[in-house]
């Protein structure tokens, strides 16, 4: 795996565990909080930047490798 997608994969990752754990009802407590819904809502965004970074990753990936079998 090349280092930057594997940078951005950990990222992903890391951000994910920062979130609320448990059941619906654990997260549904954890979330009545203002300070940790808007900190979720901080985090799940920060974890679609990163996602769009690993998508424009992987189809640059598939652009090149298309290209190389031309």
């Amino acid at each position: 795996m090349p280092p930057e997608l594997k940078r951005l994969m950990e990222r992903y990752c890391q951000l994910g565990r920062l979130l609320p754990a448990g059941d619906d009802v654990d997260r549904a407590a954890a979330l009545d909080d203002p300070d940790k819904r808007e900190e979720a809502r901080l985090i799940l965004a920060e974890m679609d930047r990163v996602k769009a970074q690993i998508d424009a990753f992987l189809a640059a990936d598939k652009r090149r490798r298309g290209t190389a079998n031309d």
